[in-house]
């Protein structure tokens, strides 16, 4: 089971995640990425640990996935990420920082 509070995703390691990212543009109104941007999610448990998550969103679906194998690699505990957008022209912008993932105990 997951749950999606503001920028805090919750799952259970072990479980499935499939969580629907919709980004806005600087009027608020829906922003699609086009087919060039690439999307991408990277997470840590600390700030200067190494990546224990880094996942390309597809611009389509806009959905993050963690297959229920990868989450239960990971480690009971708190991960910090981002979402970054590559743009087709190279600019970089981060609509999503500090966000929090939450993994939590199975039985």
């Amino acid at each position: 089971m997951f749950s999606v509070k503001d920028d805090t995703i919750t799952v259970t390691r072990g479980d499935t995640l499939r969580v629907e990212i919709e980004l806005q543009d600087v009027n608020g109104e829906k922003y699609n990425p086009s087919e060039n941007d690439i999307v991408r999610i990277k997470a840590k448990r600390a700030f200067d640990k190494e990546l224990s998550i880094n996942k390309e969103i597809d611009h389509n679906s806009m959905t993050f996935e963690l297959s229920s194998e990868e989450c239960s690699k990971l480690s009971v505990g708190e991960y910090y990420y981002d979402l970054e957008i590559t743009f087709e022209n190279g600019d970089v912008n981060t609509p999503i920082n500090y966000g929090k993932i939450i993994v939590r105990s199975d039985v």
